[in-house]
């Protein structure tokens, strides 16, 4: 594998949302010597995707375009997919509306270059929406992967750390020693039929658990293209709780950081009833709507709680699972720094 980059664009459907995300990744400006590709991984896709992107994709750069067609739905065998295709050290993922800055690869390549042991890069994210913004975007934007994640640009010394993974960039070295182990990642992000999360935050939990730096650059930003439907008050209480989903397989990797409050997993969910039943009073109380129908904060709470308890018994059987990963990866970190 030469060092180089490559540019993973997972999509299933995406059709509607790929001229831009191309347009962006074709005017590429100042990559001078450096290897790289787009490899599009064609989740299952039913509406012409991977026909629409050759249409697209200029000839004279033809020969660094791949498609490679990923049967099993869901966004985490997708982007694992990208992984173990990935003919470059330095990958990043550029979902099917990201618009990436034209200094991309140029960055991304230096970065990994000057930090041998930066395992994770990521960057800013802004909105770009058709319509105007309803009120309450600021309150739901962090779960539309849009902000700023870190206010210093550097690397990042705060453990636990995960980002979303749109526009983030990982080294391939630590998935292949993954690959090399009994390591399974426990969360299959979103599919067709749920928009259950998480898968993202594993990927990020796991290198860091490894032993890898993390580092967050302001030189490079991606723009994620936003419908209104996704801003409304129901994609948004359904993504919130459907992400709340993967916080008890997280909770074991975040925990490894943090003073455990309680020890045994399946314990936990004494922890997530009561959050519930603390955010399910609060909501309550002070009514999940205003007269106006903003969205409010405590709705956000709520439904993340309520998440949070149904992932306790979708999951429960995967708790060993996820311990069983932790001593993988603190073995692989012992190793490295033996």
């Amino acid at each position: 594998m030469g060092n180089g980059v490559t540019l993973a664009l997972c999509t299933y459907n995406g059709r509607n949302e790929l001229y831009e995300t191309l347009k962006h990744i074709d005017h590429q400006e100042d990559v001078g010597e450096v290897e790289w590709e787009l490899l599009v991984v064609d989740n299952n896709s039913t509406d012409g995707t991977a026909d629409y992107i050759r249409e697209l994709w200029p000839d004279e750069k033809e020969s660094h375009l791949r498609i490679v067609q990923e049967k099993r739905q869901g966004i985490a065998f997708a982007r694992k997919r990208a992984l173990r295709e990935a003919k470059y050290e330095y990958l990043s993922f550029v979902d099917d509306d990201n618009w990436i800055s034209e200094n991309w690869i140029r960055r991304i390549y230096g970065l990994f270059e000057s930090h041998p042991n930066v395992g994770i890069i990521s960057c800013p994210s802004e909105a770009h929406l058709k319509t105007e913004p309803p009120d309450y975007f600021e309150i739901i934007k962090g779960w539309l992967a849009v902000g700023e994640q870190c206010e210093e640009e550097g690397f990042v010394e705060e453990r636990p750390v995960s980002f979303w993974t749109a526009g983030c960039s990982f080294r391939v070295a630590p998935f292949r020693r993954l690959a090399a182990s009994d390591y399974e990642s426990c969360l299959t992000g979103r599919t067709k039929d749920e928009t259950l999360g998480g898968e993202d935050h594993e990927f990020c939990l796991a290198l860091t658990l490894m032993g890898w730096d993390v580092y967050f650059t302001k030189d490079i930003s991606i723009k994620h293209n936003i419908t209104e439907d996704q801003c409304s008050r129901e994609y948004i209480l359904d993504l919130v709780e459907n992400g709340g989903k993967s916080r008890p397989i997280l909770d074991i990797y975040r925990n490894e950081y943090r003073d455990r409050l309680i020890e045994n997993s399946h314990l936990s969910v004494v922890y997530y009833l009561k959050e519930y039943l603390d955010k399910a009073l609060r909501h309550w109380l002070k009514k999940c709507r205003s007269a106006n129908g903003k969205l409010l904060y405590n709705q956000i709470s709520h439904a993340l709680a309520r998440g949070r308890l149904k992932g306790y018994w979708m999951c429960r059987d995967q708790f060993a699972r996820a311990k069983e990963n932790l001593r993988i990866l603190k073995a692989i970190r012992d190793e490295r720094s033996a």
